[in-house]
């Protein structure tokens, strides 16, 4: 959904914590959603890695995903591969930000803690960002990682780390403030009111309004 959002102008929360569902922004953004899955044509219920396999067999025309789909994509059949390209986003700004993370438990000793966060540091610092990219042959999420050399293997690493690049620069994330320890519950939530509002045909700004409800009182712990 955060594909339809951003371009929107929409997202959960704003940089204060304080829900912001309710919006004309998000109002467009379900709108669009609810159209294009009722529409017919995506697959129903899709589940991200049966549609990657069905476009590594040719069967979709277009996959907005992140860099776990090019070893798909070479993987594909040789009578498929040749057609199948990697290209910028259609969505701007493209989603980025955090997905997985390197966490420090909060129980462990002071000095365990802090050797965690000093190699957190050595993880996410611009020399290892890039031998992540040329060793690893594995795309960094860092927008300053260099990639010069990891290219010549992989040249589709450029239209990879455009996306990178341009998710920073928009302050792209995907967790939202004031709901970080609550992110679960919501996204439940919001998966649940979207599901209804596609089976049910619902009217897309009576579904804000309920996610607006709901977050607020997720947030509230009530």
């Amino acid at each position: 959904m955060l594909n339809y959002m951003l371009p929107q102008g929409a997202f959960w929360t704003n940089a204060a914590g304080e829900v912001t569902m309710n919006t004309p922004q998000m109002i467009a953004a379900l709108r669009d959603w609810k159209e294009v899955n009722r529409s017919g044509v995506i697959p129903r219920d899709p589940k991200g890695g049966d549609t990657r396999a069905l476009f590594a067999e040719g069967k979709l025309a277009l996959k907005v995903d992140g860099p776990w789909l090019y070893p798909i994509l070479n993987a594909a059949k040789p009578n498929v591969r040749p057609h199948l390209k990697l290209t910028t986003s259609p969505f701007d700004p493209p989603v980025g930000g955090i997905s997985n993370v390197l966490a420090i438990a909060a129980d462990i000793p002071e000095k365990n803690k802090a050797l965690v966060w000093e190699f957190i540091m050595l993880a996410t610092s611009d020399e290892n960002q890039t031998l992540l990219a040329t060793l690893g042959d594995s795309l960094p999420p860092s927008p300053r990682a260099d990639i010069t050399a990891a290219t010549k293997n992989k040249p589709d690493l450029v239209t990879l780390m455009e996306a990178v690049r341009a998710a920073s620069k928009a302050g792209i994330e995907r967790i939202p403030p004031g709901l970080e320890t609550r992110y679960n519950e919501m996204a439940r939530m919001v998966t649940e009111e979207v599901q209804r509002m596609i089976i049910n045909d619902l009217d897309p700004a009576d579904v804000a309004k309920t996610l607006q409800e709901r977050a607020v009182r997720i947030q509230k712990g009530s």
